[in-house]
């Protein structure tokens, strides 16, 4: 039988059966939640459900009765959960990756490179001039490029029609790519 409204607000200490499996655990500070035990395989499991605030009775009832039907068909539910959890962190991590590759594109790599390298250089204009040079002849082709997508074809393509009317350029251009490292 379903505890009641009253019964569920009036709770105390301990773990008051719902039925089906269900159990309302309330903690010694009076925190409320639910508790979902079953038998599997010989095997007795509990499962936490969430909190009461988060998951009132009638929704808790009916989860109960979802996961009732998993157990019926030999599926554990804590064993899914945790496969879904696993997942997720597999998902989460993919994600992680793309936007850390995302972000080491050929224009931040080159910014890096000017910053850590332009107080070596022989004034503040040199290093100007590279940051202009790589804004009007790199990063319109290469900028967004993750540094390791960028492939020689990629280079000649970006050097051919600067090669001969501005070695400056191809020369700053050629010495930005050749010292550039993945990490």
């Amino acid at each position: 039988m379903s505890l009641t409204s009253l019964q569920i607000k009036n709770a105390v200490n301990g773990q008051l059966p719902d039925g089906n499996g269900l159990y309302l655990a309330v903690s010694s500070k009076g925190a409320k939640s639910w508790i979902f035990r079953y038998q599997l395989k010989g095997k007795r499991r509990e499962m936490g459900l969430g909190s009461l605030h988060a998951l009132p009775a009638p929704q808790a009832r009916a989860k109960a009765a979802q996961l009732k039907v998993l157990i019926a068909n030999g599926v554990d539910p804590l064993a899914e959960r945790e496969a879904e959890r696993q997942v997720a962190k597999v998902i989460e991590h993919a994600r992680a990756a793309a936007q850390e590759r995302h972000h080491h594109t050929f224009k931040v790599a080159a910014e890096r490179h000017i910053a850590n390298h332009a107080a070596g250089w022989r004034n503040a204009k040199h290093a100007k001039q590279w940051g202009s040079t790589l804004a009007t002849y790199a990063y319109p082709k290469i900028g967004a490029t993750p540094v390791d997508e960028i492939t020689p074809a990629d280079i000649i393509d970006l050097l051919q029609p600067i090669w001969s009317i501005k070695p400056e350029h191809d020369h700053r251009l050629c010495r930005a790519r050749s010292r550039q490292s993945p990490a």
